[in-house]
C-alpha cells in the first residue's frame, strides 16, 4: 500500500471536506415516519404543538436566556413517557445532576453539591427512583455529528439537546438537528437562547418563550406558517431547572 505524508492542516481540510459532503447531501428518510407526535410530558409545550414533538423533525424552542432554553429542554427529558436520549456537551456527571433537579424540582446547586436539607434528599432519592425507571438515557457527545451516531445505534423516539447552542451556529445546528431527525425517523426538541435573528434550514417548528422570569409564568407561542398561532402558560424556575 503507498504511503501518503501530508501536513496536518491538509489532511484536516480533507476531513472538513468528507464530513461537509456527508452532512450537505439530501439525508435517506428513514422508512416510514411514525405520523403520531411525541408527548414531552411538559403540558404548555405539548399543547402548543397539538401533541408533542413530530417524529422526522426537529423543533426548536427560542428562549432569552441560554439558562431558560436548558429548564423546558431538561423538563421535556424527564416527563417523557417516550424512550429518550439527552445529549449535551458537558460531563454527564454535571448532566444528571441537571437531570436530578428538574425531576425533583430542588436547586440545581443543591443537588450538584449535596448540600441539601433532610426534605430535599428525600425528594430528591424519589427522583432517583422514577429516572432509574424511565427509558432515559444520556450522553455526552461533544459534536452533532458523534450525536447522530449515537442515535443511529439507539433505540429512541425522542432526542432532546441542551445546550444546543454549544454545538456551533445556531442556524448551523438546527440544520443538522433537522437531517438527523429525518434520517434516524426520530423527535429532535432542541432549545436555544434566541438570536436575534431568522433561523434557517431546520425544516421543522419553532415556539417561542415569552416574559420568562426565574419564576413564575411564561407564554409559549408557536405560530405555524398560514395558521393562527397557538399559545398557553408555563410555570417556571430556572433554580431548579424546570417548566411545567
Amino acid at each position: 500500500m503507498e504511503q501518503r505524508v501530508v501536513s496536518a492542516a491538509l489532511a484536516l481540510d480533507r476531513w472538513l471536506d468528507r464530513l461537509d459532503q456527508r452532512w450537505s447531501a439530501p439525508p435517506p428518510l428513514a422508512g416510514v415516519i411514525d405520523p403520531e407526535p411525541v408527548a414531552t410530558g411538559v403540558v404548555p409545550l405539548d399543547a402548543v404543538l397539538d401533541g408533542g414533538v413530530q417524529r422526522g423533525e426537529v423543533t426548536v424552542v427560542l428562549a432569552d436566556l441560554v439558562a431558560q432554553a436548558g429548564a423546558l429542554a431538561l423538563s421535556a427529558a424527564t416527563s417523557t413517557e417516550a424512550p429518550c436520549l439527552v445529549a449535551s456537551p458537558e460531563p454527564i456527571e454535571v448532566l444528571t445532576a441537571r437531570l436530578l433537579a428538574s425531576q425533583a424540582e430542588v436547586a440545581a446547586v443543591a443537588v450538584a453539591d449535596g448540600a441539601m436539607s433532610e426534605a430535599e434528599w428525600e425528594t430528591v432519592a424519589a427522583a432517583v427512583g422514577m429516572m432509574s425507571a424511565s427509558a432515559l438515557s444520556v450522553s455526552d457527545v461533544g459534536s452533532l455529528t458523534a450525536l447522530a451516531r449515537v442515535v443511529s445505534s439507539a433505540d429512541v423516539d425522542l432526542v432532546v439537546v441542551v445546550d444546543a447552542e454549544r454545538y456551533g451556529p445556531p442556524s448551523d445546528v438546527v440544520a443538522a438537528l433537522g437531517r438527523l431527525s429525518r434520517t434516524a425517523g426520530v423527535a429532535v426538541l432542541a432549545a436555544l437562547a434566541d438570536p436575534g435573528g431568522e433561523l434557517s434550514g431546520g425544516g421543522g417548528r419553532m415556539v417561542q418563550m415569552h416574559s420568562f422570569r426565574l419564576g413564575g409564568a411564561a407564554t409559549l407561542v408557536h405560530a405555524p406558517p398560514g395558521s393562527f398561532p397557538t399559545a398557553a402558560q408555563a410555570t417556571v424556575s430556572l433554580v431548579a431547572g424546570c417548566v411545567r
